[in-house]
């Protein structure tokens, strides 16, 4: 049977603004819908692939694996700045900034899948 209050929670944090960030070890989920909670999700997932190695994050129909492997010289394909930490999305490696503002995106709002502009 359905309540008022089971409704309305589901109607707050729907499918598309929940992260699922999965390790071998196991799954967690958590949501995305607010700027806090985008910030909440960005320190957890750092952390997690800190400890873990690396970790995969998927929003909505957006997924990367992210490597704490130090990318040593490497760049960030979307603002040039130096990696400390790789997003790896389809085939570029995004630095938390740029990752975020790709996962943040619908995919589906602009037909462009993959595509990031940095203004």
């Amino acid at each position: 049977m359905s309540t008022p209050m089971r409704d309305a929670a589901h109607h707050r944090t729907p499918t598309r603004c929940a992260a699922w960030i999965s390790a071998p070890d196991g799954v967690v989920v958590l949501p995305a819908a607010s700027p806090y909670e985008w910030q909440l999700l960005c320190e957890h997932v750092v952390a997690a692939a800190r400890q873990r190695g690396s970790v995969r994050l998927r929003v909505g129909g957006n997924e990367c694996v992210v490597h704490c492997d130090g990318a040593a010289g490497r760049r960030c394909s979307g603002c040039t700045r130096p990696l400390r930490m790789t997003f790896r999305v389809a085939w570029r490696e995004l630095c938390l900034d740029c990752a975020r503002d790709f996962l943040a995106r619908d995919p589906a709002a602009d037909g462009a899948r993959g595509a990031i502009s940095r203004g």
